[in-house]
């Protein structure tokens, strides 16, 4: 099914759709399943150093990388495909589970497939030319790889009056403020360890445009603190 979706997409996308068909086809040579055939030692992934480099944490769901699926008109956290597999994201993005999301996702699956190839094109740069590469600096290249007027107009995969699913694989995912209204999105972490925090936060008007946003560290003693001085912060932002 997921080859019949990828099959007589537009010319310009052959090579980011084959690649996709490789990953569905579990055909991607990752440490998790090169594990599977030969001894390769351990098998973390080459950009966090923490969690099994599977396929679905090589391209969605890894620190290093999750990131880009949140820029542009994505707008998607991934945390919740931590236990899925590569062909769920897949289908998802494909329409392929209409009864839990929005079928007009599939639009996106161009520059979803090519976002996909090049973020394994910079794990490869990682790794054999020792360049890491910025999120935007990633998704810049996918975009660039769609010829100008092939690229959709920004599809938000929920609207602010759709209520998003509650199944296993539903998403995070932003969702426009009402008309002439800014939305803030605030976050924060603290390391018991190391009694250190950040906090950050986001504006985006009833467009989805982005018009300012912030990282700072903060002195405090809790994640609940750090997470109440992001929004503290972000109001007084939002007032000046």
């Amino acid at each position: 099914m997921i080859f019949e979706k990828l099959y007589g997409r537009p010319k310009f996308l052959i090579e980011s759709n084959f690649f996709a068909w490789k990953c569905a086809k579990n055909a991607i040579p990752v440490h998790d399943i090169l594990s599977q055939r030969m001894n390769i030692g351990e098998n973390l992934c080459h950009r966090c150093h923490r969690d099994s480099e599977t396929l679905i944490h090589a391209i969605v769901t890894c620190p290093r990388v999750k990131r880009i699926w949140f820029l542009y008109s994505l707008n998607v956290r991934t945390d919740s495909f931590r236990d899925k597999n590569i062909g769920d994201w897949l289908r998802f993005w494909l329409g392929l589970n209409l009864n839990r999301g929005n079928p007009n996702l599939s639009e996106n699956f161009p520059l979803v497939a090519c976002v996909i190839w090049a973020i394994w094109k910079s794990k490869n740069s990682f790794i054999y030319n020792n360049q890491t590469e910025h999120a935007q600096l990633i998704l810049n290249s996918a975009v660039h790889m769609i010829p100008l007027g092939h690229i959709p107009p920004p599809q938000f995969p929920y609207p602010a009056s759709h209520t998003q699913p509650t199944t296993s694989t539903s998403l995070s995912i932003w969702s426009l403020p009402r008309s002439r209204m800014f939305k803030i999105n605030t976050d924060g972490a603290w390391d018991p360890n190391s009694l250190k925090g950040g906090m950050g936060f986001a504006f985006r008007d009833s467009n989805g445009s982005f018009h300012y946003a912030a990282a700072l560290p903060t002195n405090v003693s809790s994640a609940e603190e750090t997470k109440i001085q992001a929004i503290w912060t972000a109001l007084k932002k939002a007032v000046d």
